[in-house]
């Protein structure tokens, strides 16, 4: 399944949320499971976070069993969940950090092509984005914007037979320089 969201969606970046202890003996017999089954399972999605370069989480020891389960002591209740959530928020910041740039993605539309940076502030939710088109061969500049609001840009028309340096920035506290920035080799474009 991983595997198959990577190729529809090659730029993305999932976060895979590996599964806490069972805390209900009742339910480890009815279900024949048991934490053992569940530190298995960790260490193969860990593996797999490893592989694809995707965010693992680990919420083993996260949850309290008098506290953060509803009735049937499986399913966690709202404490529980508040808990997961901030599992998965710290340990994706610990890897990113708190402010930078996820991934350039490049998209055919129906008539043109979109470049679309995806950044992150957590701190500063104002930020401003520079595009460049770079024409790989010949270095010459095909778009270089100025800093715009908007977090993706439109091309009309590219060279099919070009390979092109895609480079983007991003400007977060508004001093009009580049805090972050990033770069993506492109080809075989469809030419408009």
């Amino acid at each position: 399944m991983i595997q198959r969201i990577h190729t529809i969606y090659p730029d993305i970046k999932l976060i895979l949320v590996a599964p806490y202890h069972y805390y209900n003996q009742a339910m480890i017999d009815k279900y024949q499971a048991s934490n053992e089954l569940v530190d298995d399972f960790n260490t193969i999605i860990s593996a797999v976070a490893k592989e694809t370069g995707d965010y693992y989480v680990d919420t083993r020891g996260v949850l309290d069993a008098s506290t953060d389960f509803v009735v049937n002591e499986i399913h966690p209740n709202e404490s529980g969940m508040s808990k997961i959530t901030d599992t998965v928020e710290n340990a994706v910041r610990d890897v990113r950090g708190s402010a930078g740039i996820e991934g350039i993605n490049l998209n055919l539309d129906y008539d043109h092509y979109i470049i679309k940076i995806n950044a992150y502030d957590e701190i500063n939710s104002d930020i401003s984005y520079r595009f460049r088109l770079t024409n790989k061969r010949t270095g010459e500049v095909i778009y270089n914007t100025s800093w715009q609001k908007d977090n993706c840009f439109w091309l009309d028309e590219v060279d099919s037979s070009a390979t092109y340096t895609m480079h983007a920035e991003t400007d977060n506290n508004g001093d009009r320089r580049a805090d972050f920035s990033e770069d993506k080799t492109v080809f075989e474009l469809v030419g408009k």
